[in-house]
């Protein structure tokens, strides 16, 4: 044990109850390492080890030497009385004790404590230790879980989390803590998976006369529904999507100004950089954003918002499965439909780009006539890869009659058609027996108080429910009493 290294000098600069806390508990611990413990007492009456008297000795002057010069000249101004002695090592802990922790106000610590919540990003356990040393300082003795337990509980950032913690009123520490793990381990998880998926949102850019006006269309279909204060969309500086801190673009340099932490695509310094959903601008055209919707379609996809229509070309004709899809603006077939119908392709002025900057290959655009039912038109289609999803817009999505925008819905024909259910007071034929557990105590409340105004009205409301047999007068005593209370109503219906 000679060679074990002992406790750094004691710091008297900053937080010093802090900076004494901790150094106290690595200079026992390095007591206990080189043997420099007390023996217990021995025999009938209990007798000190002849050993503990060199024991004793040391322990102070190994405690001077390891706190540093500062706290040598402190303890020289330390005062024993009253039975103290300067070289009993727990009188001298006692007398450092006193002068680095001076007289606390335990309201305060308690502030302290119920002040703390847990930082965005901030892991379960860092919070928890930031609170269990708070804690600490508060004297909560039996109840430290409890405070804990409740502290943890309000001061999370994750208001879900908090609201399923929240549901179980029985719920431990233990038992709350190994919840909120899973969860911090099932969103980094997620995370992870997100990060590796590819978007299946793409985005058209059609080119347009200089005079058009920009449109931009935000991408709904595979956005969270909540903005992610930890996830980065659409970063500045790299143009991608990450989490919070993780940029790929810090610390590499840009091949276009020489500048730090951004790219090429990213960069500023010839004017503002393009984005994927604005319109993209050259020196004679302008192009327009427009959104086409998923254009993958895994297996496992719903089928209730998928159409078969009819494709005709010359005299070739297919039935062909199309996903209808009222937020496209405009319509994709794949390269084996067109080969099927033997259709002419011509060259498309159409860039397809997926939602997170991918390049989708455009092979040109169609024109054929589309059939559904009685309906029928000649729409232009963009022609995509081989096993992505045929999707039909919007605009032809209404000409063909699939869908229909509802601006109003009337009542007047459902009350013609079914005039019988709304007529009366809805009695149903037959008896019901009510069962009641007899092992309830019944409850009688005391009547509330009526409004002078309402009481005319209530009153013959009364009448007119007792003559209809809805309720029964009753004038004797009942185990069960209900309170009653009255509403009026806004309208008179």
């Amino acid at each position: 044990m000679d060679g074990l290294k002992p406790p750094g000098e004691l710091s008297f600069d900053g937080n010093v109850a802090e900076n004494w806390r901790k150094w106290k508990r690595s200079f026992q611990n390095y007591l206990f390492a080189v043997n420099l413990v007390l023996a217990p007492a021995v025999g009938t009456p209990p007798v000190e080890p002849v050993e503990n008297i060199a024991i004793v000795k040391r322990q102070v002057a190994v405690l001077l030497h390891c706190a540093g010069e500062e706290a040598d000249e402190i303890f020289s101004q330390f005062e024993f009385q009253g039975g103290k002695s300067a070289d009993v090592l727990d009188d001298v802990l006692e007398k450092f004790e006193a002068y680095c922790n001076p007289r606390k106000n335990i309201l305060y610590e308690w502030f302290v404590f119920w002040s703390l919540s847990q930082s965005d990003g901030e892991p379960i356990d860092l919070f928890v230790k930031r609170l269990k040393t708070q804690a600490a300082k508060c004297k909560f003795d039996q109840l430290k879980d409890r405070m804990l337990l409740c502290r943890i509980v309000f001061g999370l950032s994750d208001n879900k989390l908090k609201e399923r913690l929240l549901r179980d009123g029985d719920i431990t520490l233990v038992g709350a803590m190994d919840i909120i793990r899973a969860a911090e381990i099932t969103k980094q998880q997620l995370t992870k998976m997100a990060e590796g998926d590819k978007s299946s949102i793409a985005a058209v850019v059609v080119d347009k006369p200089a005079t058009a006006n920009k449109c931009y269309i935000t991408n709904s279909v595979d956005k969270p529904a909540t903005a992610n204060k930890s996830y980065i969309t659409n970063c500045k500086f790299c143009t991608y999507s990450h989490p919070r801190g993780r940029c790929p673009a810090y610390g590499k340099q840009c091949r276009k100004c020489g500048g730090a932490n951004h790219f090429e695509k990213a960069c500023n310094a010839a004017g503002p950089r393009q984005s994927v959903k604005a319109i993209e601008t050259n020196n004679e055209k302008q192009m327009e954003t427009l959104f086409i919707g998923m254009v993958n379609a895994p297996e496992t996809v719903s089928k209730s918002w998928y159409e078969t229509l009819v494709l005709s070309s010359c005299n070739d004709h297919s039935s062909v499965a199309f996903k209808i899809d009222t937020g496209a603006q405009t319509n994709a077939v794949t390269k084996e439909i067109l080969n099927k119908l033997n259709a002419e392709m011509k060259p498309s002025n159409v860039k397809l780009k997926g939602y997170n900057n991918v390049d989708i290959t455009n092979y040109g655009y169609v024109e054929l006539k589309v059939k559904h039912r009685q309906e029928q038109s000649v729409q232009r289609f963009e022609v995509v890869d081989n096993g992505l999803c045929p999707i039909l817009g919007l605009e032809a999505s209404e000409m063909l009659g699939i869908v229909k925008r509802v601006n109003e819905v009337t009542t007047s024909d459902l009350l013609e058609k079914y005039a019988d259910v709304f007529e009366g007071i809805g009695c149903l034929s037959g008896e019901h027996e009510i069962s009641v557990d007899p092992t309830v105590k019944p409850v009688i409340h005391a009547p509330r108080r009526v409004p002078i105004s309402v009481t005319d009205k209530l009153k013959s409301e009364l009448e007119s429910m007792e003559k209809s047999n809805i309720i029964a007068k009753v004038e004797e005593p009942t185990p069960w009493v209900n309170s009653l209370v009255c509403v009026e109503k806004r309208t008179e219906a």
